[in-house]
């Protein structure tokens, strides 16, 4: 049995805690890539959590191709867990960008009220036209800005703890999943994403072109973030400039009956 001073509080899903440990254990080396997790009557017993639970977050790993479960054998590292920057999982920008070898900063923009447009109020599940908070921010390497994020919060998950004016503050809602988990009590659990590229002159961060050359390439990543209920909570745009951040993603074969 691997001995780990962290294990799962009874304060959230338990199954997700359990996903963070393991993947915490991958990530570090603990268990390096293809070796074999302990059984799930091992991690049952450690974790002091039913076998259901613990297969659950096996499952959730298996889905994010961090192992691979073979049958009657058991779980495996996946080599797909030697990618330092995938682009399908959420990662903390600063451990992002020093990661990669820069200087990381963050400047505030811009926050304000306004009304949601259509597709973002739809996505959020909040009614035609209704207001919503647009923070602006800008995360830099070496000073330089890198990316660019939206984020587009919906007031009912903070108004009974916070004034607007607190809302407008420089800051207030960094570091994100801190604020919308420990003041809002919004814990995210999965974003559905969208990618579409673009070139720097085509964009507005509040209002203003981002700085510098108007053709930089930027991806761009439209995404809806989701609580442990399945209930949309946040709606996110980044937009990732230049060639300093470097991503990698694991691409399965679709296969069909033909």
């Amino acid at each position: 049995m691997v001995m780990n001073e962290r294990l799962p509080q009874r304060s959230s899903p338990l199954e997700s805690q359990i996903v963070e440990i393991l993947v915490e254990r991958i990530q570090s080396g603990v268990y390096p890539v293809n070796s074999r997790l302990p059984s799930e009557s091992e991690l049952a017993a450690e974790f002091a959590v039913s076998r259901t639970t613990v297969r659950g977050a096996l499952g959730t790993l298996a889905t994010n191709g961090l192992v691979k479960r073979r049958h009657g054998v058991g779980t495996f590292i996946s080599p797909a867990t030697r990618i330092s920057n995938p682009l399908n999982e959420v990662i903390n920008f600063a451990e992002l960008i020093t990661g990669q070898g820069y200087a990381f900063g963050f400047r505030h923009i811009g926050a304000r009220f306004r009304p949601a447009e259509p597709g973002v109020s739809e996505a959020l599940g909040l009614a035609a036209g209704a207001e919503i908070l647009e923070v602006s921010k800008a995360f830099t390497a070496d000073g330089v800005p890198v990316i660019y994020t939206v984020n587009l919060i919906p007031p009912h998950l903070f108004e009974q703890c916070y004034s607007r004016q607190d809302m407008l503050q420089p800051g207030a809602t960094e570091p994100l999943y801190e604020f919308l988990e420990g003041a809002c009590g919004q814990r995210i659990e999965q974003y559905v994403a969208t990618v579409r590229p673009s070139i720097a002159r085509n964009i507005l961060i509040h209002d203003q072109p981002p700085e510098g050359d108007p053709l930089l390439p930027v991806l761009v990543i439209e995404e809806v973030a989701y609580n442990g209920s399945g209930v949309p909570v946040l709606f996110e745009i980044e937009y990732l400039l230049g060639d300093r951040m470097k991503f990698d993603l694991v691409r399965r074969r679709r296969f069909s009956n033909r």
